[in-house]
């Protein structure tokens, strides 16, 4: 190898390029070795051909290196199919081959599926019984809170109930007295409205009655004038036409009395 990196296989394949010389040779060795380097790499046989060509022509050279350095390297076959061995394949002997004493063909062990396990009395027993204690552990001291609580929310809901009986029973009995007394004050309304009216008729003839007796009180007074004045103004010789007149005036005044007796 002219390049000492070229030799590890693990180095990169691109640093095994250096640059040309500026003397051109028909076939350059030193380019050749570095392309053989190349193509060799375990990385760069993977990739494709013309991959491959475009490179080397980048790193300058040209197309008869390029093929020489194919020639030196050629592509690596594919890899034949090989079929996978059955699960019970037997290693076969050849007819002319001697086997030793103790030769055992070797099969391959096959796939046994796994048996259930059996149950185990003992193990559920214990199982039941660590079930049962928790149970009863629980029973013995969380039940005795629970109980207490439950009974006083009775006690509570019963109290509540009793209460409630007692509030509407209390509220009945307020809702009946306030009923009465609107009863009692309903009569008493109308007693008064009764006791007005019949106050209202006798004052109004109480004062019918005032205006009757004053009136004639005042026809009375009026008569006993006119009487004192008729014989007061009477004269010795008077003519009879007068007392015409005064008949008349005591006629017109007993009717208006006997108006006012009726009325």
């Amino acid at each position: 190898m002219g390049d000492t990196n070229s030799d590890s296989p693990t180095a990169s394949p691109e640093a095994a390029f250096e640059a040309p010389p500026t003397a051109t040779v028909s076939l350059r060795e030193d380019q050749l070795q570095n392309a053989v380097s190349f193509l060799s790499h375990p990385k760069v046989r993977s990739s494709a051909v013309e991959q491959k060509r475009q490179f080397l022509q980048r790193k300058g050279l040209t197309d008869a290196e390029i093929e020489e350095a194919f020639r030196r390297v050629p592509e690596a076959p594919a890899a034949a199919y090989v079929p996978a061995p059955s699960p019970h394949s037997v290693v076969a002997v050849p007819a002319g081959t001697v086997t030793p004493a103790g030769y055992v063909p070797v099969q391959q062990q096959q796939l046994v599926p796994a048996q259930p396990q059996p149950v185990r009395w003992g193990q559920a027993m214990l199982g039941a019984a660590f079930v049962a204690a928790g149970v009863y552990a629980l029973k013995v001291v969380v039940w005795p809170y629970v109980a207490d609580a439950v009974t006083k929310w009775k006690a509570s809901q019963g109290e509540m109930a009793e209460a409630k009986a007692l509030q509407e029973k209390e509220s009945n009995a307020l809702a009946e007295a306030i009923q009465a007394q609107t009863s009692e004050l309903r009569n008493t309304v109308e007693l008064l409205q009764k006791l007005t009216v019949s106050l209202e008729a006798s004052v109004a003839e109480s004062k019918r009655a005032a205006q009757d007796s004053l009136s004639l009180a005042d026809l009375r007074a009026e008569l006993r004038t006119l009487a004192g004045t008729i014989r007061e103004q009477r004269p010795a010789a008077a003519p009879p036409a007068p007392s015409v007149d005064v008949g008349r005036e005591l006629a017109s005044i007993k009717q208006l009395l006997a108006n006012g007796v009726g009325t």
